[in-house]
């Protein structure tokens, strides 16, 4: 899980990439905290 706030800072649209950013997640901040716990549970359901 990648949390960033790459994409509200520099403009650009972000997301996983298989090649440059392999992440099972990827999460734009600010995140909600019940957001969060829920997207943490289900990755760790997989």
């Amino acid at each position: 899980m990648l949390l960033t706030s790459v994409a509200s800072v520099s403009g650009l649209a972000f997301g996983p990439d298989d090649e440059m950013v392999p992440v099972d997640a990827f999460v734009p901040k600010p995140v909600e905290p019940a957001a969060l716990i829920a997207q943490v549970a289900e990755l760790l359901a997989r």
